[in-house]
């Protein structure tokens, strides 16, 4: 399935719209598709997370839950599923707790998913547990050396820990990466 191969870290976002329409198409075509139901719900989370504030937001997060709970019905402990709940319950009700069980769910599942990786990094970074996302966002870079997104999310979770040059040299690989971190 080309969603499972997208970046639905944010880095893509362009490319999670636009395969995101190939997914609903596939839903659509066969409702029993859970993975692609999973990676409906992991792309709605992601844009609830990156491109909508508000009310919108509220909502992608809604369906994105509502969906990853069809695919869970019909393949349960599907990851990116698992990932989607994660992602909906660290942006829609920043509930550690319920994040973290979601993206270690995942994680068993799908160990070598950068996507997934990177995900449970930002959760642990956004509740303060610094010296863990480091170690996420490291674990993530050995699986996507070139994500821009990881680099970010290290130099972001290093700055938190207070090692500012270490972060400074990550947030500058970031930006050499892609310019838009």
């Amino acid at each position: 399935m080309r969603l499972a191969n997208v970046r639905v870290d944010g880095v893509d976002r362009v490319a999670v719209e636009r395969d995101g329409g190939a997914v609903r198409e596939a839903v659509a075509r066969d409702p029993r598709f859970a993975e692609a139901r999973a990676g409906l719900a992991a792309a709605q989370a992601t844009l609830a997370t990156f491109r909508a504030r508000g009310r919108a937001a509220t909502s992608l997060f809604g369906e994105a839950e509502a969906e990853a709970d069809r695919a869970l019905a019909l393949k349960p402990g599907l990851a990116y599923a698992e990932m989607a709940k994660g992602i909906a319950a660290l942006g829609a009700r920043q509930d550690p707790a319920e994040a973290d069980r979601h993206f270690n769910a995942a994680l068993e599942r799908r160990p070598g998913d950068p996507a997934v990786r990177l995900w449970h990094a930002r959760a642990l970074m956004t509740f303060g547990r610094f010296q863990e996302a480091v170690e996420a966002s490291r674990e993530t870079l050995l699986l996507d050396p070139l994500s821009g997104l990881a680099h970010a999310q290290l130099g972001l979770a290093l700055w938190g820990l207070g090692f500012r040059a270490d972060a400074d040299t990550a947030l500058k690989r970031a930006t050499d990466l892609d310019p838009r971190y």
